[in-house]
């Protein structure tokens, strides 16, 4: 089952979880959300299997599987490229020089 995290409350650790598929909201803890690398936040879309069997209507085995996080990994990979083939740059201009060889 998927949904979007519409409220969460950091300070607590749970939230609640709207889907399409379930006309109430689901309550999510913290300690339900597997392959956690940051904090979830109220946009967030997550996978989930519903669970009722204490009495409560709420999310189990969870993972946040946002656009975001692919976004913020991509522009950090783009970031580092970037920085790599300056420093390789540099170092070959550096040692052109040094060597006294024509750029």
């Amino acid at each position: 089952m998927r949904g979007k995290i519409i409220r969460w409350i950091s300070n607590r650790g749970f939230g609640f979880i709207k889907s399409d598929e379930y006309e109430r909201d689901i309550f999510i803890h913290i300690s339900d959300i597997t392959k956690r690398r940051r904090q979830p936040k109220v946009g967030d879309t997550v996978e989930f299997r519903l669970d009722t069997s204490e009495g409560i209507v709420s999310a189990k085995a969870a993972s946040i599987i946002s656009p975001s996080n692919k976004v913020s990994t991509t522009f950090i990979n783009i970031v580092a490229m970037t920085v790599l083939c300056f420093l390789v740059a540099s170092l070959t201009a550096y040692n052109w020089r040094k060597n006294d060889l024509p750029i």
